[in-house]
């Protein structure tokens, strides 16, 4: 996916705007800028994407400990990863944020590293490989949001763009989940023990009422009509509530007395 994010950061990072781009792993970082290298050699000339002088690079880099992350230096791309030194690291971090590179390339984990506001974000692919369940497995929506946010430089850019290249079937998910809000439902009845227990001990809750008061206090009481099936709920009626409630209370009040008397 290399020549699709390249023609991206080309279409959308007018005026030398930086670029982020995510891969999967450590060995994709080094690999892409490389061919990121090659490809604005043959399109663009003498390294488009270096925004500072040849010699100032040179003097940069000349403590540089990767032999790989020199030679992309130089051409104006520069990569993150886990198994960089914290001295290349930083440097590389700076010469993006300076200007002096226009294109930083970075392992999907280092999502949450570092701070690299930019124009463009793109994300080579969805998925990495899981060493332990030996299996591809999608990236969590918490970590997409968070490169996404990378595309976000206040007081310089009035709108940020961000570039997702995914298989085909996942696309629509993709956008639905951008374009639509995705609803947020409770899960504290699967901890409903635990938290019972705090409040009783906070005094929060003397006796059975107070339980059934808590618990209408909370937002799972407000989702339970919003989405009843989630909730084991057979109806919506406010008899089924109060049953539903009741029941609740009863069932996490005589596990506790259970655990007491073992």
């Amino acid at each position: 996916m290399t020549k699709p994010a390249y023609i991206a950061i080309t279409q959308h990072t007018k005026n030398s705007k930086p670029a982020l781009v995510y891969v999967p792993t450590r060995k994709h970082a080094g690999l892409t800028a490389l061919d990121l290298c090659a490809y604005s050699s043959v399109e663009g000339g003498v390294a488009p994407f270096l925004l500072g002088s040849e010699d100032e690079m040179d003097a940069f880099t000349r403590g540089v400990q990767d032999e790989t992350l020199k030679n992309t230096l130089k051409c104006g791309v520069g990569y993150l990863h886990q198994g960089l030194s914290e001295l290349d690291q930083e440097l590389v971090t700076n010469l993006f944020l300076s200007g002096r590179i226009q294109v930083c390339v970075a392992s999907s984990t280092m999502c949450w590293g570092r701070l690299l506001p930019v124009h463009l974000v793109v994300v080579m692919g969805t998925q990495y490989y899981d060493g332990r369940e030996n299996a591809r497995k999608d990236y969590r929506i918490a970590d997409l949001l968070q490169m996404m946010g990378h595309a976000n430089r206040p007081l310089q850019d009035n709108s940020g763009k961000c570039v997702i290249l995914c298989h085909a079937p996942r696309k629509e998910y993709y956008k639905r989940f951008l374009y639509e809000a995705f609803p947020v439902e409770s899960n504290l009845h699967h901890f409903l023990h635990d938290r019972m227990n705090a409040e009783v001990v906070a005094g929060v809750v003397e006796n059975k009422q107070d339980a059934v008061d808590y618990l209408t206090w909370t937002f799972m009481y407000r989702r339970l009509t919003k989405n009843p099936n989630y909730y084991n709920l057979q109806g919506v009626s406010h008899r089924h509530l109060s049953d539903h409630l009741s029941e609740l209370v009863e069932t996490v009040l005589n596990d506790q007395v259970w655990a007491d008397f073992r």
